[in-house]
């Protein structure tokens, strides 16, 4: 006996008495459902934070793909990569599918960095020696701050000001930022 052909899943329709496979509306990108014979876009799942999905008609929470490292998405049913936020300068984020910019932990001491989107600690580049940063999550070179006049530093990625060494007795440092003694 023959019957009604239901709407596939990824697609849905309100119509009663409907006599075309087109009164089937897609599920916008974003969503998705495996609801075979859906009757309201209500059927239609909205894709979780930390994933997108730029596929209309999906019938699996498999066309929804995960934000990258560096990347974070705290909204529901994006419908594309662009959704997907990169962290600011001075953070990073190994997170796969991160749902909010938590997850973008900030560069430590002595290091910055001003890449948007670091996927690494890596990234975050340390202070030259004769300088220093007490800055968690500094985004800029500028914020490597020079020792000051009459010390010097050889350690590279410094963290405090008070470990520049003062200059010996019989030397003198008349500019900022050196980085070795001559004793």
């Amino acid at each position: 006996a023959a019957s009604c052909t239901p709407c596939v899943s990824g697609t849905y329709s309100e119509t009663e008495n409907a006599t075309s496979i087109d009164t089937c509306t897609l599920c916008r990108a974003g969503t998705y459902s495996g609801s075979e014979g859906a009757t309201s876009i209500d059927t239609c799942i909205l894709c979780g934070t930390g994933t997108y999905s730029g596929v209309e008609g999906a019938a699996s929470i498999g066309t929804c793909m995960s934000c990258g490292t560096g990347k974070y998405n705290a909204a529901r049913g994006a419908r594309g990569p662009l959704w997907c936020n990169n962290c600011w300068r001075g953070t990073d984020s190994t997170t796969v599918g991160a749902g909010s910019s938590s997850t973008c932990l900030r560069c430590g001491l002595g290091t910055y960095s001003d890449a948007y989107g670091a996927t690494s600690a890596d990234q975050c580049t340390k202070c030259v020696a004769g300088k220093f940063s007490n800055w968690y999550g500094a985004n800029s070179i500028s914020r490597c701050l020079d020792c000051a006049l009459g010390t010097w530093s050889s350690i590279v990625g410094q963290e405090k000001p008070w470990q520049c060494q003062q200059c010996f007795a019989g030397t003198y440092g008349d500019v900022m930022g050196l980085n070795h003694s001559d004793r």
